[in-house]
Protein backbone atom coordinates (compact mmCIF):
# COMPACT_ATOMS: atom_id res chain seq x y z
CA UNK A 1 0.00 0.00 0.00
CA UNK A 2 1.54 3.30 -0.72
CA UNK A 3 1.31 6.15 1.71
CA UNK A 4 1.01 9.80 -0.20
CA UNK A 5 3.01 12.36 1.80
CA UNK A 6 1.39 15.91 0.55
CA UNK A 7 3.52 18.08 -0.30
CA UNK A 8 3.46 21.47 1.48
CA UNK A 9 5.71 24.68 1.79
CA UNK A 10 5.25 28.07 3.64
CA UNK A 11 5.17 31.48 2.27
CA UNK A 12 5.54 34.97 3.83
CA UNK A 13 5.37 38.39 3.74
CA UNK A 14 7.28 40.63 5.82
CA UNK A 15 6.41 44.28 6.32
CA UNK A 16 10.51 45.51 6.24
CA UNK A 17 10.25 43.78 2.13
CA UNK A 18 9.62 45.84 -0.59
CA UNK A 19 6.52 44.73 -2.45
CA UNK A 20 8.34 45.18 -5.81
CA UNK A 21 9.74 41.54 -5.98
CA UNK A 22 10.39 40.27 -9.50
CA UNK A 23 8.68 37.00 -10.57
CA UNK A 24 11.76 34.86 -11.10
CA UNK A 25 10.40 31.32 -11.44
CA UNK A 26 7.31 29.35 -11.06
CA UNK A 27 7.30 25.88 -8.80
CA UNK A 28 4.26 24.97 -10.00
CA UNK A 29 1.47 25.89 -11.48
CA UNK A 30 -2.14 25.55 -10.36
CA UNK A 31 -5.32 26.58 -12.49
CA UNK A 32 -7.76 25.38 -10.03
CA UNK A 33 -7.09 25.13 -6.09
CA UNK A 34 -8.81 25.76 -2.70
CA UNK A 35 -7.84 28.45 -0.69
CA UNK A 36 -8.65 28.62 2.76
CA UNK A 37 -8.45 32.32 3.99
CA UNK A 38 -7.93 32.29 7.96
CA UNK A 39 -8.05 35.81 9.75
CA UNK A 40 -6.36 36.85 12.76
CA UNK A 41 -7.27 39.89 15.34
CA UNK A 42 -3.69 40.54 15.47
CA UNK A 43 -0.27 40.32 13.97
CA UNK A 44 0.72 38.77 17.32
CA UNK A 45 -1.66 36.32 16.47
CA UNK A 46 -0.62 35.86 12.88
CA UNK A 47 3.15 35.29 14.37
CA UNK A 48 1.71 32.58 16.51
CA UNK A 49 0.24 30.64 13.84
CA UNK A 50 3.59 30.83 11.71
CA UNK A 51 5.05 29.57 15.22
CA UNK A 52 2.55 26.57 15.67
CA UNK A 53 2.68 25.65 12.10
CA UNK A 54 6.68 26.11 11.49
CA UNK A 55 7.81 25.16 14.63
CA UNK A 56 10.08 28.13 14.11
CA UNK A 57 10.00 31.71 15.61
CA UNK A 58 8.29 34.23 13.44
CA UNK A 59 10.03 36.72 11.97
CA UNK A 60 8.95 40.09 14.41
CA UNK A 61 8.14 41.89 10.41
CA UNK A 62 5.36 38.96 10.06
CA UNK A 63 2.67 40.56 8.62
CA UNK A 64 1.36 37.18 6.61
CA UNK A 65 1.81 33.97 4.91
CA UNK A 66 0.38 31.16 3.38
CA UNK A 67 1.16 27.32 3.75
CA UNK A 68 1.34 26.18 0.16
CA UNK A 69 0.35 23.26 -1.89
CA UNK A 70 -0.54 22.85 -5.40
CA UNK A 71 -4.24 21.51 -4.53
CA UNK A 72 -4.80 23.78 -1.59
CA UNK A 73 -3.51 26.72 0.44
CA UNK A 74 -4.80 28.78 3.23
CA UNK A 75 -3.73 32.35 3.82
CA UNK A 76 -2.97 34.06 7.14
CA UNK A 77 -3.83 37.96 7.78
CA UNK A 78 -5.12 40.54 9.67
CA UNK A 79 -8.95 40.41 9.75
CA UNK A 80 -9.46 44.11 7.66
CA UNK A 81 -11.58 45.73 10.16
CA UNK A 82 -8.29 45.83 12.25
CA UNK A 83 -5.50 46.76 9.42
CA UNK A 84 -6.31 46.58 5.83
CA UNK A 85 -3.58 45.23 3.88
CA UNK A 86 -4.78 43.95 0.27
CA UNK A 87 -1.31 43.84 -1.39
CA UNK A 88 -0.12 41.15 1.44
CA UNK A 89 -3.49 39.07 0.69
CA UNK A 90 -2.92 39.24 -3.07
CA UNK A 91 0.49 38.42 -2.84
CA UNK A 92 -0.15 35.35 -0.65
CA UNK A 93 -2.65 34.56 -3.26
CA UNK A 94 0.05 34.85 -6.10
CA UNK A 95 2.04 32.32 -4.02
CA UNK A 96 -1.73 29.90 -4.05
CA UNK A 97 -1.33 29.27 -7.46
CA UNK A 98 2.50 29.76 -8.48
CA UNK A 99 4.43 28.22 -5.21
CA UNK A 100 7.68 29.90 -3.68
CA UNK A 101 7.99 32.59 -7.16
CA UNK A 102 10.81 34.32 -5.67
CA UNK A 103 12.81 32.18 -3.79
CA UNK A 104 15.62 34.50 -3.84
CA UNK A 105 14.08 36.93 -1.55
CA UNK A 106 12.96 34.40 1.16
CA UNK A 107 16.95 33.02 1.64
CA UNK A 108 17.70 36.86 2.43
Amino acid sequence: MKRLIPLLFLAGCYSELPHNYEFEKRQYTSNEIKVTLVEHNSYAEVRKAYTDYTKKPAPRTLIAFSEINPKFCIVHTIKPEIDFQPKYVGHEIAHCFYGQWHPSSEAK
